[in-house]
């Protein structure tokens, strides 16, 4: 069956008829079209989108073609976009007057429109016991493919609020005529009911929840009427712009029978079975009067039978195309309702569309789910048919790039699919066509890195390695980087840091993770430090690194004062000896080993004099010095150049001249170690050391008797006194006279006093001394001597 496109033709023109956007109801006549095209056009969309067939229309009884006026019971309603608590848009309106009774604003309390023809009808009459005035009427058959119809709709009324619960309470209906679907005895019912009950929609069913003016006393509470349901009850406000009915019906977004949580008009709805022709009726009348019209809005395009459904689920974001490796597409082909009667088939054909350089089991693969094995199985031919089980309402086919599929660099094949779904048996299968994208996709692969420098980093990128379609890159931290969603970028990295790289595709189905590590460093500052730069050979020198960074590692190259390299020494504390005379340099060679180019030179030359010893030596006289006697020291060493003397003269004395004259003093005969050393301009010492016997030249002797006769023998009392520091002798007569001292050890007692002879006798000597060996130390002795005259 073909699309009328006169009537989507027709539909265009009625949704964009209205040339001035409106805030309020507005209506139009229903152009002069026979019920069936009135249908046709606004009602049911075409059979292959609605899944409803419609026949034989009539309106009040007839097929003649309806009025090109608005002087109608029955028109076309558009709703402007600010008359927002109206949910429908437009649609069909169907009223017990003239439609015109359905244009705003809210300014009169009972509008009313008089047209009637005289039509009846016994199903509407059974909802009243009251007589049905000024009724519209609209029927028609229709055939559902899947045994589902509903259609969304609003009831209103000039009645509301005065007449609810009295004898004026205008009714409707839509009533459905055919076979039960259950227990297939045909039947009529209303399906124009309250959500959730079997109450028929009407003034007093549907209201405020509160008796009109005009009640009747009953409060609501007879048949087929309830005070309930004030939360599905809109009332119009006096001077609305919207609409002139005084309030109509809604289902709040907050009921729980909204729709996707919206807020909407009432819906009729009911189960059928599918591909069995049944009568639609839809009847509205005024009760006991002609006053006070009611009207109901009918959605456009609202008559549907929900059908087959046929859903792709990709398992990754991405539609219409396979990828090898990656993804698959579930297509769920589901029903709202199953007749138990018949069989649900679909027909999968791969070779009714051509596909050229596509192969089944090669470049694709599909598998249905074979209900009679409860798995699924591999389509292996170009077609096969499969159902949905007896005891369920969907079934599910999967297509997917097998993991053995062979790409050109780039290439996309493309596959396209035949899908037949059985409907109802006076029509052709319902056929769509599925349009597959099929490519290849290699990993991605993305290396780890390990970065050390010494310098500013200026650029930084990522290896990929695996040739996959690199989408969207992350850098975590983004720190230092100017385009942290790219593969490559410039920078200005200055400091330690380890990044996190993330990158996939654009559809997620690859992704790797990186670790890039910078390790910056500073630039070494080679330097060292060294105990001794000169000395005689062999001279042993400690070196000690003081580089910066501490952890730089160093390389020192010993060489002669010509540059050749004699030893290359690693580390940074050590001692080297240099055996030979000379100059030396050294070297020093710092570097960061793990970053290329991370490294300082420091070049000392002629840093290690190495000098030749002085040939030591010296003398000294007299050979055999004495106490107190001054001994003369000589220098007799060979060598140009020496700048310095030390002498050490073994009893704590010591000198720098060259040529030193020392003097000891002992008190018994002792040998000293001389210790002679010379030191050269370059810092070369040499010493020697002799050994000094210093004789004890001490003596005491005293006479004790003498002869002052001037014979020339023993004339004189000389007491022998030697090396002493200080002498003072004192001579004493028998009485204790003091008759002669001196404190020259030299001077002689000739025997006077006073020039005058002293006569022979006894005599008492004192003396008192100190020694140059003892120079804080005085001693005391005392005698007697005799004078012979």
């Amino acid at each position: 069956m073909n699309f009328n496109w006169n009537r989507i033709l027709a539909i265009l023109t009625f949704l964009f008829s209205i040339t001035e956007i409106q805030s309020q109801i507005t209506v139009q006549s229903p152009n002069g079209w026979t019920p069936q095209e009135f249908v046709g056009n606004v009602l049911v969309l075409p059979p292959q989108i609605s899944g409803v067939y419609i026949s034989n229309c009539k309106f009040n009884n007839s097929t003649a073609p309806l009025p090109n006026s608005t002087v109608s019971k029955i028109g076309m309603f558009t709703n402007g976009p600010n008359f927002t608590d109206f949910p429908i848009s437009n649609g069909i309106v169907m009223t017990t007057g003239g439609i015109m009774a359905a244009v705003g604003p809210n300014n009169n309390e009972g509008r009313t429109v008089p047209i009637d023809d005289g039509t009846i009808d016994s199903n509407l009459q059974s909802l009243t016991t009251f007589p049905i005035k000024n009724m519209s009427k609209l029927e028609f058959d229709f055939v559902s493919r899947s045994g589902d119809i509903q259609f969304e709709y609003i009831f209103a009324s000039e009645e509301y609020p005065e007449y609810v619960c009295s004898d004026y309470n205008d009714v409707f209906g839509f009533f459905v005529t055919g076979p039960d679907p259950i227990t297939g005895i045909n039947t009529t019912w209303n399906i124009a009911l309250m959500p959730g009950t079997t109450l028929p929609v009407t003034i007093n069913s549907v209201n405020s929840g509160i008796p009109g003016l005009f009640s009747n006393g009953s409060n609501c509470d007879g048949p087929n009427q309830s005070l309930s349901f004030s939360s599905f009850y809109y009332s119009t406000s006096s001077g609305n712009t919207g609409i002139q009915f005084d309030g109509f019906t809604v289902i709040p977004f907050n009921s729980p029978f909204a729709h996707n949580n919206q807020r909407s008009g009432l819906f009729a709805k009911t189960k059928v079975e599918a591909c069995v022709p049944y009568h639609m009726k839809l009847a509205i009348g005024n009760v006991s009067d002609t006053l006070n019209d009611s009207g109901v809005f009918i959605k456009s395009n609202g008559f549907t039978a929900p059908m087959i459904e046929m859903e792709h689920h990709y398992t990754l974001n991405v539609t219409d195309t396979l990828i090898k490796f990656c993804n698959s597409d579930t297509v769920t082909f589901t029903l709202s309702r199953r007749d138990p009667s018949r069989i649900y088939a679909f027909n999968v054909s791969t070779n009714i569309i051509p596909n050229p350089g596509v192969e089944i089991g090669q470049d694709y693969e599909i598998y249905y789910w074979n209900s009679t094995i409860n798995q699924f199985t591999p389509l292996n031919t170009n077609q096969a048919t499969f159902y949905i089980p007896e005891d369920s309402l969907s079934t599910q086919m999967i297509v997917r790039v097998p993991e053995t599929a062979n790409f050109a660099s780039g290439e996309v094949k493309i596959l396209k699919l035949q899908i037949s779904m059985e409907t109802c048996s006076f029509e052709s299968p319902r056929i769509d066509t599925l349009t597959y994208y099929l490519r290849d996709n290699k990993p991605i692969v993305i290396l780890d890195q390990l970065i050390n420098t010494c310098e500013p980093l200026t650029s930084i990128e990522v290896i990929e390695i695996g040739g996959g379609y690199i989408e969207n890159i992350s850098w975590n931290p983004p720190t230092y980087l100017n385009n942290p969603d790219s593969l490559q970028t410039n920078c200005n990295i200055t400091d330690s840091i380890v990044y996190t790289v993330i990158v996939n595709d654009n559809i997620s189905c690859f992704i790797d993770t990186a670790f890039i590590t910078v390790n910056y460093f500073s630039t070494p500052i080679a330097s060292f430090t060294t105990d001794e730069v000169s000395g005689c050979a062999p001279l042993k020198v400690r070196f000690k690194s003081t580089t910066t960074p501490e952890f730089a590692s160093n390389m020192y190259l010993i060489s002669n004062m010509f540059g050749t390299v004699i030893d290359t020494i690693y580390g940074e504390t050590f001692y080297y000896t240099f055996q030979n005379p000379g100059f030396y340099n050294v070297s020093l060679y710092a570097n960061i080993p793990i970053v290329d180019g991370c490294e300082d030179w420091l070049i000392q030359e002629n840093f290690i004099n190495v000098s030749e010893k002085p040939n030591v030596n010296f003398s000294f006289i007299p050979l055999e010095p004495t106490n107190e006697h001054q001994v003369d020291f000589s220098n007799e060493s060979i060598n140009e150049g020496i700048v310095s003397y030390y002498w050490s003269f073994g009893d704590g004395n010591t000198s720098n001249s060259e040529n030193p004259i020392h003097t000891y003093y002992v008190t018994h005969d002792e040998t000293f170690n001389v210790l002679f050393r010379v030191t050269n301009q370059y810092n070369c010492a040499h010493d020697t050391i002799k050994q000094i016997t210093v004789i004890n030249n001490y003596a005491f002797f005293v006479p004790n008797a003498f002869t002052p006769n001037n014979d020339g023998n023993n004339d004189l009392f000389l007491p022998r006194v030697e090396d002493v520091l200080k002498y003072h002798l004192i001579i004493y007569n028998r009485y204790g006279e003091a008759i002669f001292q001196t404190i020259n050890p030299d001077e002689p007692w000739d025997g006077t006093h006073k020039f005058e002879k002293c006569p022979a006798g006894v005599y008492t000597w004192v003396i008192t001394y100190r020694k140059y060996a003892e120079p804080d130390t005085e001693l005391r002795k005392n005698g007697t001597v005799t004078l012979v005259r």
